[in-house]
């Protein structure tokens, strides 16, 4: 028996240099096929293919980019039997000295694995050859403007493509995330200064004693009185008629001669800008002394009017007006000869005048008497005035005497009863979104309207005010409508609301941009406050 150890080789080469010609690859790796008594199977690993440059056309083209079809490298198959024990006596094969199969059998099968090997090699030579021609359509553009061009992409920008996909999501996300944020987070406080308006009322109560009529209405526990008093006066005339203007004063006279100097009524003297005056009485003047005397203006105006001053004497001697002169330690006065009169209204006037002069002297009366009540009322009974004026209209005097008598009808209540009731009036017409801030009972007018002595009852006029304002609880905001509206339209709103003064809008958080600053949509993420 003799041992054959037999070998068998099979290369095969791909036809590769073609596709070269028209695409530049960078080098792939080589897969093995061995065969261990079946057909190997062919493991492809493929790098991306460059894209080549197209060759310039009239119009741009667009192109479609696929994935890569990975290329095989030629490949070398070597096919390697097993060492086996030829028996040449018996023809007969043993392999591993355990099993035994006839030479040509053995052979016959060998030879049918390296056919198998080789066919499958040459499917794989001819798949490599469809890619490349694919490639090779791929990259070159078709003749017709409007076909589309399919490029093969590498499959690294497949991998950039689910990159920015991925990023895509994440910021969408991110997105969603902050709005839902910002309808969640997002609210409004609205804070209101509203106006506070004084707004005034009036009301009408009964004042009646234990002796008075129930005659419903409002009422208020006190007195009505009737009290005779009296009051007379001088007043002055008030009419006055111009009958004449001077100018006077008062001169000393001195005489430095050596004798007497008689002067006689009207002499001149003359001031030294030359305004004249006279003597109004006739004088003498005793040598060394002097006298003072009144003067006159020749002409009266109001330019006669001057102040002290020294005068000569035109009428005497020359050598003797230097030792005999006036001199005056006064202003001359310019005035107005007038004549006095009574006018009617003079006489109206001090009716008027004694009207208030008994109230002023009834208060001062009157109220040690009814000091138990804190509010007293006074009214002159006009029907029972009585007046006496000591002249008549007309009458040239420069004053006159005036006296008159009444009865003061004096109404003592309670102020503080009145004024509740007043605070009730004013609080019952009160709006009902409004609310009462203050009200000054001190500011309450009286006016007594009728009275009736003799029932011991009397109607008066209450005019008070007060201060009010919008309530806490006032929807003057309607929610509905500034839902969702940006702060230039919420401004616009708020400005035309009359019963506010003012206004602050917060929006939170704080750190908002101002296209952020918007209304929330949701109610419950508005508040709406009051501050005084």
């Amino acid at each position: 028996m003799t041992a054959v150890k037999k070998t068998i080789k099979i290369n095969i080469q791909d036809s590769e240099p073609e596709a070269k010609k028209v695409v530049k690859r960078k080098p792939r790796s080589t897969s093995s096929l061995q065969s261990g008594g079946q057909a190997g199977q062919a493991t492809k690993k493929a790098a991306p293919a460059k894209k080549a440059k197209p060759k310039p056309v009239a119009k741009k083209k667009l192109v479609k980019k696929a994935a890569p079809i990975p290329k095989p490298k030629p490949q070398k198959i070597k096919v390697i039997d097993e060492d086996m024990i030829i028996d040449e006596d018996k023809e007969t094969v043993v392999e591993f000295g355990d099993k035994e199969k006839p030479l040509e059998e053995q052979v016959s099968k060998t030879e049918s694995m390296a056919a198998d090997v080789e066919a499958a090699l040459n499917s794989e030579q001819s798949a490599v050859k469809d890619i490349i021609k694919a490639e090779e359509s791929a990259v070159t553009p078709d003749a017709d403007d409007n076909a589309i061009v399919e490029e093969i992409l590498p499959i690294g920008r497949k991998i950039s493509t689910y990159k920015k996909i991925a990023f895509s999501f994440i910021a969408l996300t991110l997105i969603l995330i902050l709005v839902i944020l910002y309808f969640t987070i997002i609210k409004v406080s609205i804070i209101l200064v509203p106006n506070q308006e004084r707004v005034s009322n009036s009301m009408v109560f009964d004042i009646h004693g234990d002796s008075a009529e129930d005659t419903g209405g409002n009422k208020v526990n006190g007195i009505v009185r009737k009290v005779a008093i009296s009051y007379g006066s001088t007043y002055a005339a008030g009419g006055e008629e111009i009958i004449g203007k001077e100018a006077i004063g008062e001169v000393t006279i001195i005489n430095n001669y050596n004798k007497n100097q008689p002067l006689v009524a009207t002499t001149r003297l003359l001031a030294p800008d030359g305004k004249l005056f006279r003597l109004k009485n006739t004088v003498n003047v005793p040598a060394g002394d002097s006298v003072t005397v009144e003067i006159y203006a020749d002409e009266p105006g109001p330019e006669m009017a001057i102040k002290p001053t020294k005068f000569t004497i035109p009428g005497l001697w020359a050598g003797m007006q230097d030792d005999i002169y006036a001199e005056s330690g006064a202003d001359i006065v310019y005035q107005q000869k007038i004549k006095k009169y009574i006018k009617e209204e003079d006489i109206e006037g001090a009716i008027r005048d004694m009207k208030q002069r008994l109230l002023a002297n009834a208060k001062e009366d009157i109220n040690e008497n009814f000091s138990s009540y804190s509010q007293i009322k006074y009214k002159i009974d006009e029907n029972s005035i009585q007046s006496e004026v000591a002249a008549d209209a007309g009458e040239e005097v420069d004053e006159f005497l005036a006296e008159m008598t009444a009865d003061v009808v004096v109404v003592a209540f309670d102020g503080q009863a009145a004024a509740d009731l007043a605070k009730q009036k004013f609080l019952s017409t009160m709006p009902r979104n409004k609310e009462l801030i203050s009200f000054d009972f001190n500011s309450i007018i009286y006016a007594l309207n009728t009275f009736d002595d003799v029932q011991g009852a009397a109607s008066l006029n209450a005019t008070f005010e007060g201060r009010v304002s919008l309530k806490d609880s006032s929807d003057v905001v309607d929610l509905e409508k500034i839902r969702g509206i940006n702060r230039g339209q919420l401004d616009v709103y708020l400005s035309e609301i009359d019963d506010i003064a003012g206004y602050e809008i917060k929006f939170s958080p704080g750190f908002l941009p101002a296209f952020m600053q918007k209304v929330p949509h949701l109610v419950d993420r508005i508040t709406v406050e009051m501050k005084r």
